[in-house]
């Protein structure tokens, strides 16, 4: 099995863990919903919580035609889910996560900017083709794009910078997915199968990519990159 053969199946087997259950309750999508004001949930207008990441991201902003293709699942996605209270991440700050140099409880110097800057600055670091498999959402809320880094090239440059960098945090994603929002309220049995049913069709018949040619170090100050300032941006070849 090659490493894209190991990516997909990854995120099938997290995928599984919603296939067969019968509802989405609110102690399932607790999590989803701590990363929101409270008082935007009770509006029924969520609005993701402040916080202090430091992250490393591609495609900020994406081309047009691959956010085009994504705001139509967004969309396909939004109707299915209809009055239940759910958030999708913004056209503009639709991004694939490289790495994250401080999660929002870490303890972090700003020296550790600087070592990824000189790191990153050391390298011809390559563009690469982003390809979608369609989207899938968890247990916990989180609906994702399944996509995959074309030769594992972002995935590689996370391991060579863990390695490399001692002071960044262990904890990471081990995938190229791109976040597309989060189910905010109970799912019973009949919008939970429809919302399936629309996510294998997206795995088997939504296949487009795009070529990401920038990363971007930034600092965020609200989940999904709603209030975010870019540090440096760094071009790919």
């Amino acid at each position: 099995m090659n490493k894209n053969e190991e990516l997909l199946k990854s995120y099938d087997d997290k995928f599984l863990d919603v296939k067969s259950i019968k509802s989405l309750d609110d102690s399932d999508i607790s999590s989803s919903k701590k990363l929101f004001e409270v008082e935007s949930l009770i509006n029924r207008k969520p609005t993701p919580k402040k916080l202090n990441v430091v992250c490393l991201v591609g495609g900020l902003p994406f081309e047009k035609e691959f956010i085009n293709e994504i705001k139509s699942i967004q969309l396909k996605i939004s109707d299915i889910l209809e009055n239940i209270p759910h958030y999708l991440v913004d056209p503009e700050n639709l991004a694939t996560e490289c790495i994250v140099l401080k999660w929002p409880n870490n303890n972090f110097s700003e020296d550790l900017i600087n070592k990824t800057i000189t790191y990153l600055g050391g390298f011809e670091l390559k563009k690469f083709k982003l390809s979608s498999f369609g989207f899938q959402f968890h247990k916990d809320g989180a609906i994702i794009l399944r996509c995959i880094d074309s030769s594992s090239t972002m995935r590689n440059h996370r391991k060579y910078m863990i390695k490399n960098i001692k002071e960044i945090p262990t904890t990471q994603s081990s995938w190229a997915h791109v976040p597309l929002g989060r189910i905010l309220g109970p799912v019973e049995f009949n919008v939970l199968k429809k919302l399936r049913e629309y996510a294998l069709f997206t795995q088997k018949n939504c296949r487009f990519s795009t070529y990401v040619k920038k990363y971007s170090l930034i600092k965020e100050y609200r989940w999904y990159q709603t209030e975010r300032s870019l540090i440096q941006n760094f071009q790919l070849l």
